[in-house]
This record gives C-alpha cells, structure tokens and sequence, in this order.
C-alpha cells in the first residue's frame, strides 16, 4: 500500500489534509494481518503531517517482550532502502509505530524520520 502513496504526493511537503487523505486509502485495508501476531487496526495522521500506524498484538504481551530497538531499525531499514518509502518519508515530519497487546494495552511505539536513514 505505501508503494501508491507517493503519486498522491505532489509537493516537497505534504499537508495535513493530504496525509488524511492517503491514511484514508490505508484504512480502507484495515484491519489487515501483517504477520501471525501482528494486525495493522488502522493508519492516522497527526500534526504537522506524521503519519502513525496503529497495530495490535492478537497474543497477551507486555512492554518488556518487545525489542522495540530491534524492530525500529529494521522497519526504519525497511523504508530507507525502498525509493518508494523514502519519497514519502522525505516529505512527512515523521513516521510511528505505536502497538497495543490483545487486551488494548499500550505496549510502546517508536518515531522514526528521514534524518536517520
């Protein structure tokens, strides 16, 4: 889905409202299975244009069994090697994970932006 975001982008930085506009196309996927255990609930937008990536977990965990180290390098890999992504990432103030357990339970999130590709 982020490989047909970047056609929606038509300046260096993009507005809040076309970010809404591009977690819309996301959230009409929502919620979709990422792995075994991992569901992405649903993509929203904050001020001044970050876009956040709300997942929840469909097994009891706590924030301690997260390496949450390990998987922001290897997300924030993940869109520095792609051209598609770093197009986007080039032109948002940032990205984040956030995640919650099976119960709702916040379990932590992290941010990322291009200045650390």
């Amino acid at each position: 889905l982020i490989i047909i975001l970047p056609s929606l982008v038509y300046s260096k930085n993009i507005s809040l409202e076309e970010c809404n506009s591009m977690a819309s196309i996301i959230n009409e996927s929502t919620p979709m299975n990422v792995d075994e255990v991992t569901i992405l609930q649903n993509v929203v937008c904050t001020y001044p244009a970050e876009i956040m990536y709300n997942y929840n977990l469909t097994i009891p965990a706590s924030p301690s069994d997260i390496d949450f180290s390990f998987l922001k390098k290897t997300i924030l890999n993940s869109w520095c090697s792609d051209p598609n992504q770093i197009y986007l990432l080039e032109r948002v103030s940032g990205i984040q994970y956030r995640y919650r357990n099976v119960n709702q339970t916040y379990l932590g999130d992290f941010r990322f932006s291009i200045d650390e590709c």
